[in-house]
């Protein structure tokens, strides 16, 4: 079958996982659980070989991902055989006969299941002595435990199995063998994939056979994982989960069914997980039920691998006509890339990532195939524009006020005429920054600053633009007070440097040495407020603070007494 996927634009990904988990941590309580989790089906058979000896055969499954080849299974099995009243008749102790890897089986070639899905599988088998007896006898294999991460059922660590098989007072007296299920169900069925599974089994006599969905048993629990002999009939099912059930095992619209007639199992399973599932036969001889036996298995639902081809490319190329291709396809090792380039249109590459030079802008069809000689090949195509930027950044910064702290605010002139701008990107160099068309800015300290765009436009073209620039944080308001003493002079160095191109202009003049010096010294004959007006041509902007001196009485020294300037006459 060839399965040739051709996807326009972007590959659907398929990459696929589903893993299965096993608990630890009661290991160190329980010293069985170990041997005693991972229990995924079983099934118990018998056949009739004449003289009232029967051969019974047990088939347990588990999964094998975590364990070791035969740690885990019983050696010899219990089974335990039950007359009609529930008395013990016979324990038989089976031995352990083999353990096979069962292979996966999907319905496409072209899937496949990942690595860590494995399920073995242990048969046992041996004879008894079955004389008749009213009312039949019921063949027992008990077990623990499930997987913890069972979906459908509550509480599945702790919850076991048991497998029956029950033989009717005329199966004893006509020797009847008991029907067979010809195959064990897919160990992983693919999440919203249809399943077709055919599900019958085989009767030595050509007896009518009539299958059905039936709710599991359950069996041991962790405490008592191992029962020997099985405890006797009748036994407990298992307790489905809200929104699980015989009518909707695995959830969804499209439920699973089961053709009562030929055993074809069908629906459509959409969550991902594991599921429990059990089904029944019953044998009929001339309209009479003769014997009744049961399958317990286990649904592990996932993602399947299937090949998908896949390019990580951008499908708009600015200023880049030398590209590297990026490969992005899952469960392929053999690629075919054609550049769709109209002067060499054979031209090809089967390297994983290959580099082409295209000869002009314009649009390019790709096209990628992986797994090219194979039946699971699969095809993409992806136009790609190769263009030159059409993007322009600009701007200019604007300060609406300058006092206390400085008001930033710019005038963003950037334009892009093909697509328009996506993304702003603006970085101020003490740490703030904007997406925002027009931003602002609060700059807190006098310093220099730099202040830069990056805008990138929807064709994924960019451009960039940076300013360096001092600002000026005038302060306002009376900032300090300076105490002298008559015919003293001090300095209005109380204000912090601002930037080289900043105007000073002190009042009043008198007493002053220099008006435009931003410190000047000063020495007033009476108490005078000094206010400087400072303007910063650079920016637009301009404030004012205030300083007193405060000329104190007495033409005299100044002494300190209690942070206070007293002048006294001098000697």
């Amino acid at each position: 079958m060839n399965r040739f996927y051709i996807h326009i634009g972007q590959s659907t990904k398929r990459v696929k996982h589903f893993g299965f988990y096993v608990l630890f941590l009661l290991a160190g309580l329980f010293p069985n659980m170990l041997q005693a989790t991972h229990i995924i089906g079983g099934e118990v058979n018998y056949v009739c070989l004449g003289n009232e000896q029967y051969e019974v055969e047990l088939t347990v499954y588990r999964d094998c991902f975590f364990g070791a080849a035969n740690a885990f299974f019983d050696d010899p099995a219990s089974i335990g055989i039950f007359d009609a009243n529930g008395n013990l008749f016979d324990d038989l102790r089976l031995p352990f006969l083999n353990n096979d890897t069962l292979t996966p089986i999907l319905s496409d070639s072209c899937l496949f299941v990942p690595d860590n899905v494995c399920v073995h599988t242990a048969s046992y088998r041996g004879q008894v002595h079955l004389p008749f007896s009213e009312g039949g006898y019921t063949i027992v294999y008990q077990r623990c435990c499930r997987n913890e991460t069972i979906t459908n059922i509550i509480d599945p660590l702790n919850t076991g199995a048991t497998f029956t098989a029950e033989i009717s007072e005329t199966s004893l007296l006509e020797c009847n063998s008991g029907p067979k299920f010809r195959e064990f169900p897919p160990l992983f069925i693919c999440v919203n994939e249809p399943i077709n599974w055919d599900h019958s089994a085989i009767d030595a006599e050509g007896d009518s056979l009539v299958y059905s969905l039936c709710t599991p048993f359950s069996g041991g629990d962790i405490i008592n994982n191992q029962p020997q002999p099985p405890n006797p009939p009748p036994y407990n099912t298992v307790v489905w989960q809200n929104g699980f059930g015989l009518d909707n095992i695995l959830g969804g619209p499209d439920v699973l069914s089961i053709n009562p007639s030929t055993g074809l199992l069908t629906g459509t399973p959409i969550i991902q997980g594991q599921f429990v599932v059990g089904i029944c036969i019953q044998e009929f001889k001339d309209g009479e039920l003769i014997s009744t036996s049961r399958r317990d298995f286990q649904y592990n639902v996932g993602e399947c691998g299937i090949v998908a081809a896949g390019i990580g490319n951008d499908n708009i190329q600015c200023e880049n006509q030398d590209l590297t291709f990026i490969n992005t396809s899952s469960n392929s090792n053999d690629f075919e890339w054609f550049f769709g380039d109209a002067n060499n249109p054979g031209l090809n590459s089967i390297e994983e990532n290959p580099n082409y030079i295209f000869p002009d802008t314009g649009v390019f069809t790709i096209t990628l195939i992986a797994e090219p000689n194979g039946e699971c090949a699969d095809t993409i195509m992806q136009d790609i524009l190769f263009k030159n930027s059409t993007i322009d950044v600009d701007f200019d910064i604007l300060v609406l006020e300058c006092v206390d702290s400085v008001l930033l605010t710019v005038n963003n002139m950037s334009v892009d005429t093909f697509l328009g701008i996506e993304v702003y990107d603006w970085q101020l160099s003490d740490g703030q920054s904007s997406s925002l068309p027009n931003p602002s800015f609060i700059l807190a300290e006098s310093q220099e600053y730099t202040l830069s765009l990056e805008a990138t436009a929807f064709d994924g073209c960019s451009d960039f633009q940076e300013i360096t620039f001092f600002g000026n944080v005038i302060q306002s308001g009376i900032i300090d007070t300076f105490d002298i003493c008559p015919g003293q002079s001090v300095n209005l160095n109380n204000n912090p440097f601002l930037g080289p191109d900043v105007v000073y202009s002190w009042s009043p003049a008198v007493g002053l040495d220099n008006p435009e010096s931003p410190n000047p010294s000063v020495s007033p004959e009476e108490t005078t407020l000094y206010t400087v007006t400072i303007e910063d041509p650079i920016l637009d902007c301009s404030g004012s603070f205030s300083i007193l001196v405060d000329v104190q009485e007495n033409n005299a020294n100044i002494l300190f007494e209690d942070d206070e300037v007293v002048c006294t006459e001098s000697y």
